[in-house]
């Protein structure tokens, strides 16, 4: 859905997949450092809405999937 929304945004075809996971998960990962640095939730980028638990992506996430688990719960998504 992310790269099909990226896609739309920005009038293409299509997103590339490879590119699109890279970079989702390097702002991830700067996400969660700013959050181990004391910044809050609110004043982080929402990483969580964009990768699913139990994906290939997740699991190679530094943090672990259980974050993405709760953080999801939390929002009741």
């Amino acid at each position: 859905m992310l790269r099909k929304d990226l896609a739309a945004e920005f009038h293409a075809d299509n997103a590339c997949p490879l590119s699109t996971a890279i970079f989702v998960r390097i702002s991830a990962e700067a996400a969660f450092e700013q959050l181990k640095q004391g910044k809050s939730l609110s004043e982080i980028t929402p990483f969580w809405r964009v990768i699913a638990p139990g994906s290939k992506m997740a699991s190679k996430l530094t943090f672990g999937e259980e974050f993405l688990k709760e953080q999801l719960e939390a929002e009741q998504v």
